[in-house]
């Protein structure tokens, strides 16, 4: 047997409906956007790689050591280390070009062998 209801209890129950969302999220009646997501990074998400890459630079170039990094961009060791590491991996994944960057990889390189 099928249920039927009138276009009137459909329309109250969405009314009902939005109005509970709208309670919890606010006035669009959710959180976040419909759209897609994009291939290209946000800015907080390319920033964070750009620290990680640049505190893997001057870590593994010896310029500074993990601690000193930390307490420029004021963090703890355990969060620092993470840092360092997530940016071996991004310079892994692309590696810096040109004369010095090929010379940067190699130490980075050489001190991951070690």
């Amino acid at each position: 047997m099928a249920w039927k209801i009138s276009k009137a209890e459909v329309s109250e129950a969405r009314r009902r409906g939005w109005q509970t969302r709208r309670a919890k999220y606010g006035q669009s009646g959710h959180d976040s956007t419909y759209s897609r997501s994009t291939v290209d990074l946000s800015t907080a998400v390319r920033d964070r790689i750009r620290l990680a890459r640049l505190a893997a630079v001057l870590h593994g170039d010896g310029v500074l050591t993990e601690a000193q990094i930390a307490r420029i961009i004021d963090v703890d060791l355990v969060r620092i280390r993470s840092i360092v590491d997530e940016g071996h991996a991004s310079l892994t994944y692309r590696p810096l070009q040109g004369a010095w960057g090929s010379g940067v990889m190699r130490r980075i390189n050489k001190q991951a062998i070690e």
